[in-house]
């Protein structure tokens, strides 16, 4: 794991120190607003109807030197998320260097492997693949549902990470990337597993793409990624892999997660299905664990979702949610969202 640890941060000091006389800084403020009603019937808790909502801000400061680099800072400030308390926060803060060399970031934001991992077909709004779905995000005290499918990634730990540019050939693109978190907060994964902090935390991520409409006949693209995760306390690598193909506004995929922190295993698998032509999307994605350490049954989880696009950014999403998880039972959520992307 040193040499992997000695490769981030050489490829990060040789980039940065090159002479540059940087231009005039820009500006630019994004983010989203999810927000709308929500009913939930839970074997946990009962019945419960009330307002849902989910928002980030994101701020982005850059400037282009005359030697090619751009540097830049970014942070994105949780207003509002699905599952705390109303407070804010900063979630990610680092500053970057890019060029034709590719891409290094240092700070508190995603590694490569989370960065580069695709998230799995017939997610928009909702998800089940990513930690339970929208709804049940919310509602997650009533749920008990944590359906983890990315591996085991350091989150937004503070880190140093490389990518490299987009390479192609022909039909076929890559990209890949390297992070070394020194120290991680949560040991990299969900805090229901273990608590105590991981040292020299090394994410590995690789992701590519084939254009298949020469060899069909109509444009159509399969995606692959591949991710992998290691700590001083992990018994075995992490990993995730995923593909999705896209043809004709149709979308099919699937993603595998093993996690594998201090000999506490855990397996998972989520397939979904979509479909995009107009204004309209139609969305359907199911998880579940497959294997587990920590759990005494199979939890499970699986969206379905119907969105109307009234306006570029502005989204109108229909969502239903059903899952099983361990010491909750059953839960099902109805409910309807209005998504701001800008």
């Amino acid at each position: 794991m040193a040499h992997l640890r000695a490769l981030a941060l050489g490829l990060a000091a040789v980039a940065i120190c090159q002479p540059a006389v940087a231009q005039e800084w820009s500006a630019r403020v994004g983010g989203y607003f999810k927000g709308g009603v929500g009913y939930i019937d839970a074997d946990q808790s009962g019945n419960d109807l009330g307002l849902v909502r989910e928002a980030e801000i994101h701020f982005r400061f850059q400037s282009a030197a005359d030697n090619g680099l751009t540097f830049g800072t970014y942070f994105e400030l949780d207003v509002a998320d699905a599952s705390s308390d109303g407070s804010s926060s900063f979630d990610e803060a680092n500053l970057f260097v890019s060029g034709d060399f590719g891409r290094i970031e240092i700070g508190e934001q995603d590694g490569a492997g989370d960065q580069l991992t695709l998230t799995p077909a017939g997610c928009s709004v909702s998800c089940s693949a990513e930690v339970d779905g929208f709804l049940f995000d919310w509602y997650s005290d009533d749920t008990n549902l944590n359906l983890i499918n990315d591996g085991a990634d350091s989150s937004d730990d503070l880190k140093v990470t490389y990518l490299t540019p987009t390479l192609g050939a022909g039909a076929f693109t890559a990209r890949a990337g390297i992070s070394w978190a020194p120290t991680t907060e949560d040991n990299g994964v969900a805090t229901s597993l273990d608590a105590s902090k991981e040292e020299n935390f090394i994410e590995l991520g690789l992701r590519g793409g084939v254009d298949l409409s020469g060899i069909i006949g109509h444009e159509a693209d399969l995606g692959f990624s591949g991710a992998f995760f290691d700590g001083d306390s992990f018994d075995d690598p992490s990993y995730v892999f995923a593909s999705n193909l896209s043809a004709r506004g149709v979308g099919l995929g699937a993603r595998y997660s093993y996690r594998n922190p201090n000999g506490e295993e855990e397996d998972s698998l989520s397939v979904g299905a979509q479909y995009e032509g107009g204004p309209w999307g139609f969305f359907a994605n199911y998880t579940t664990i497959l294997d587990s350490t920590v759990r005494t049954e199979d939890d499970w989880g699986v969206n379905f979702e119907v969105d109307y696009r009234l306006a570029p950014g502005v989204t109108a999403a229909g969502i239903v949610e059903f899952g099983d998880a361990t010491g909750a039972g059953e839960s099902a959520a109805v409910g309807g969202v209005l998504y701001l992307n800008f």
